[in-house]
């Protein structure tokens, strides 16, 4: 459930997806940043808060519900090269789809059968290594040339 569909009563006026339950807003976020909406009703946010700490504390969920109207949504999310200009797509990054912000990107061409040649191609190239006069190579590795320790007898 979102917060949107939860009707909370006052005192806890959010709801909280994680606790699943509604919760009460920090008073001191919601106030700080209700102040930073509204630059002309707070000189020095701090220190209100300290001299008004009791009245803000009822009044928090006043002060969430204007800053979730004032949120401003994501602008953007692509790398400026993934970018769209004009909904078209730069050469490099042909095909444009929404990311998981539902904002509109560019992104590469992936072909499954491209990367499955490609993988074919590799394979073949490893076993003709591997393969000299019908037999396979003995592969040495580098623990297998080093001396072994002396067994000393006293």
């Amino acid at each position: 459930m979102n917060s949107k569909n939860r009707n909370c009563d006052e005192p806890k006026c959010y709801y909280s997806t994680y606790r699943n339950k509604c919760i009460k807003p920090n008073a001191y976020i919601e106030y700080i940043s209700w102040c930073k909406y509204n630059s002309k009703s707070c000189n020095k946010p701090r220190e209100e808060y300290k001299n008004k700490t009791d009245e803000i504390k009822q009044n928090t969920c006043n002060y969430y519900k204007e800053n979730i109207k004032n949120r401003k949504p994501l602008s953007n999310t692509c790398p400026n090269k993934r970018t769209p200009k004009n909904n078209i797509c730069p050469s490099p990054f042909p095909i444009l789809k929404l990311n998981k912000h539902n904002i509109e990107c560019c992104y590469k061409e992936k072909s499954k059968e491209k990367s499955k040649e490609k993988f074919k191609e590799k394979s073949k190239e490893k076993s003709k290594e591997k393969l000299i006069n019908g037999k396979m190579a003995k592969i040495i590795y580098k623990y297998q040339n080093k001396e072994k320790g002396k067994k000393v007898f006293t």
